[in-house]
């Protein structure tokens, strides 16, 4: 007296889950920035970005004209990104610790 279940053949799960509209090429490559608020957010990202790397560039600079070495720029720069290499290191291990792959 169990229940019965019903198995769905491979190819019609991957259909519902992959539409063929999402799989069709972008005719237009600019079609997004149509919608106001991509274009708002793209523009932005660029503005973040770009203020991100002058940072980054003028950090460098403000170094090396303080102390007249390259070895400190460098090893500001490799310091700047240690937070982000640890921080990926440490959050990938408790992902997979909570979330272990089947």
């Amino acid at each position: 007296m169990g229940r019965k279940v019903q198995v769905f053949p491979l190819y019609a799960v991957r259909r519902t889950l992959y539409p063929p509209a999402v799989l069709l090429p972008a005719r237009n490559p600019f079609h997004a920035l149509r919608h106001p608020n991509f274009r708002l957010f793209y523009f932005g990202q660029f503005v973040s970005l770009a203020g991100t790397w002058m940072q980054v560039v003028a950090l460098g600079w403000l170094v090396l004209e303080l102390t007249n070495s390259p070895f400190y720029v460098g090893l500001v720069s490799a310091l700047g990104s240690l937070p982000i290499l640890l921080f990926t290191v440490l959050v990938g291990l408790a992902v997979a610790r909570i979330a272990p792959e089947d």
